[in-house]
């Protein structure tokens, strides 16, 4: 072949062309890689101005409990000098109650994110305080758990202020209470000694017997928390028999009025109280109601004797609902009924 130096210097500015082009391809790529370094550097630093100047505690941690990062603001809010002394702890040396960590792990894995959990934290300086943390997972592409990110922020003065409030609610519902319970037991006695009052002048008016003990009853079944079931009876001693024969009844059943006709003494709660001469009293059915039918509705009694000197005159027996508690006061007044009951008694027996 012929040494043509014409295309000989064709081949050689071909070749210095390719160079300046490679030169200018790899300059750019040089430039383009600087500015995607410089973007990055400047998108970091954005972020990182961002992340510490949120006014919240922000945190990356591993799963393992190991912070990753922190910002000021949750050093700051942990009771730490500086970030490094907080990034030497584990997470779960924060938490007063270990369960919380434990709860927060637990719903973080089951649904990814976690919104306004509330928990109680110890500082670095042995404060405790409330906060509400908020997460998310973030994991890598085989779905494993890469670090956990979240949010923290100081809620211990909403939390006191709640207390503060549920405290005075409290309050004023126990002063309520007490004002209620109060009342109710002014308008109690004050019924009660209307009812006494009554009888004292049914005592003085000139009436048979079973006329004074049938007002008597009814007296005393209107008074309001006798009058829940208003049911009663009264009964007369005989001492002879040793029994006690019923002289006035309202609403008892016709099985109890012919069973309790004519009842012995320490038979049933009418019986036990001729014969110990004490207050019975029952909340419900239980094993001293001896006389009992099929169909017996549940229910409770005070069973008072009636005495005069340790004399036994009679017993009065009032019916209550069932699960009724027994009470000094009612008791009290029952007491006072009595009394006066016998008083009438023993004055008609008297007289004849």
């Amino acid at each position: 072949e012929v040494f043509d130096p014409q295309r000989m210097a064709g081949l050689t500015r071909g070749r210095d062309e390719l160079a300046d082009l490679a030169r200018v391809f790899t300059q750019m790529a040089t430039a383009l890689q600087q500015r995607a370094e410089d973007e990055r550097l400047a998108a970091e630093a954005r972020y990182r101005d961002l992340f510490d100047g949120v006014p919240v505690g922000l945190y990356w941690t591993a799963p393992g409990g190991q912070f990753l990062d922190v910002n000021p603001a949750l050093v700051t809010l942990q009771g730490y000098p500086d970030r490094d002394a907080l990034m030497a702890r584990n997470v779960s040396e924060s938490y007063v109650n270990p369960e919380d960590r434990a709860d927060w792990l637990s719903r973080l894995e089951r649904e990814g994110t976690v919104r306004g959990f509330e928990f109680q934290l110890r500082r670095g300086d042995g404060a405790v305080i409330w906060v509400r943390n908020s997460a998310r997972v973030v994991r890598d592409e085989s779905g494993q758990v890469r670090y956990y990110e979240g949010a923290i922020e100081d809620i211990t003065q909403r939390k006191q202020a709640e207390e503060q409030v549920r405290d005075a609610r409290d309050a004023a519902n126990a002063a309520k209470l007490e004002l209620e319970k109060s009342l109710s037991l002014l308008q109690r006695n004050y019924d009660n000694q209307g009812a006494v009052n009554s009888l004292l002048r049914l005592s003085q008016e000139d009436l048979p017997l079973a006329n004074a003990m049938s007002r008597t009853l009814d007296v005393l079944l209107s008074v309001p928390w006798v009058s829940q079931d208003p049911r009663g009876s009264i009964f007369l001693a005989d001492a002879d028999s040793r029994a006690l024969v019923m002289v006035a009844q309202r609403a008892l059943a016709k099985p109890i009025q012919e069973s309790c006709a004519r009842l012995p003494f320490g038979h049933c709660l009418c019986g036990r109280a001729a014969v110990t001469r004490e207050v019975q009293f029952a909340g419900d059915l239980d094993e001293r109601h001896d006389v009992t039918y099929e169909g017996i509705a549940p229910h409770g009694h005070y069973c008072i004797p009636l005495l005069s000197s340790g004399e036994l005159l009679g017993v009065m027996t009032v019916y209550l609902n069932v699960g009724h508690r027994r009470d000094e006061v009612e008791e009290g007044f029952l007491q006072a009924v009595a009394d006066v009951l016998a008083g009438i008694v023993q004055r008609k027996q008297a007289e004849g």
